[in-house]
């Protein structure tokens, strides 16, 4: 999963999100993109945030629904992909922390979201510097998911690009798989 904000602090919007749901073979089950606004369409946003997913507001509004309308079809989703709660979804992300904790401010409340998705959760971040202590991965490495793809050769394997939440979901889950191979 992936998030898209206004900015790198938990005061500003949730403006996307992307969730695939895949299977231990890693195939796609299921998929959800949301493009969201306030109720209230107020935004708040960042310059800084806003130039590096280059999110133009005023197109964004256009297509964007209310949070209220989002963390419907979020619950459903993640009602219909745990198989009601008995299953419980694990997320997994780079910082991905951050990226639940937007969803339950915005969209969908912990109590519910923990009705279909774990408490565990796994950042490939984690698993990148593992590798990099054991001397793995370079030392002097970045760990950016931009790095992380193009250390493994997986970057320009998708349509898309860098900080839309779809581009870097898909992206995510190809390093997640090399990090497991070399793991």
């Amino acid at each position: 999963m992936d998030n898209e904000t206004g900015g790198l602090h938990e005061d500003v919007c949730l403006l996307s999100t992307y969730l695939e749901v895949i299977d231990e073979k890693f195939n796609v089950v299921d998929s959800l993109e949301l493009y969201v606004k306030p109720n209230n369409g107020v935004y708040s946003v960042e310059a800084g945030g806003l130039a590096v997913n280059l999110i133009n507001l005023v197109e964004h509004d256009k297509i964007a629904i209310s949070y209220s309308e989002a963390g419907q079809k979020l619950f459903q989703f993640l009602k219909k992909n745990s198989q009601d709660g008995k299953i419980k979804l694990i997320p997994l992300g780079k910082n991905v922390q951050f990226d639940v904790g937007g969803l339950q401010k915005h969209l969908l409340s912990k109590l519910n979201m923990e009705k279909f998705v774990s408490y565990r959760q796994i950042d490939i971040t984690g698993l990148a510097m593992s590798l990099q202590i054991i001397g793995k991965l370079p030392a002097d490495m970045s760990l950016s998911l931009t790095s992380l793809a193009q250390y493994y050769k997986v970057y320009d394997l998708l349509d898309g690009k860098a900080h839309e939440a779809k581009y870097d979901t898909q992206v995510t889950i190809l390093v997640y798989k090399k990090l497991l191979e070399m793991l």
